[in-house]
């Protein structure tokens, strides 16, 4: 076997990682920071409307809301800073 071809698939597994890796961060920064958010509100540090939860699903959906309604930049920005 050639050495290129023996780099193409580490570079397959590497390029994999990275990809994984990237989406469990993002998927950690969007889950989390809701929680810290309610966790602010609900100690009397940020604004009380944040500390409500969901009736039914018993999750912060006030400060999920926030969360998802940052601009595409800032959403990009924390893709990037996972890589």
């Amino acid at each position: 076997m050639r050495g290129s071809q023996r780099t193409l698939p580490k570079a397959i597994i590497g390029g994999t990682l990275a990809v994984i890796v990237a989406y469990v961060l993002v998927n950690a920064d969007v889950l989390g920071s809701p929680r810290v958010f309610f966790a602010l509100a609900d100690d009397g540090l940020f604004f009380k409307a944040l500390a409500t939860v969901h009736p039914r699903f018993k999750t912060p959906h006030v400060a999920t809301l926030l969360v998802f309604s940052r601009s595409f930049e800032s959403l990009t920005e924390t893709f990037v800073i996972a890589i």
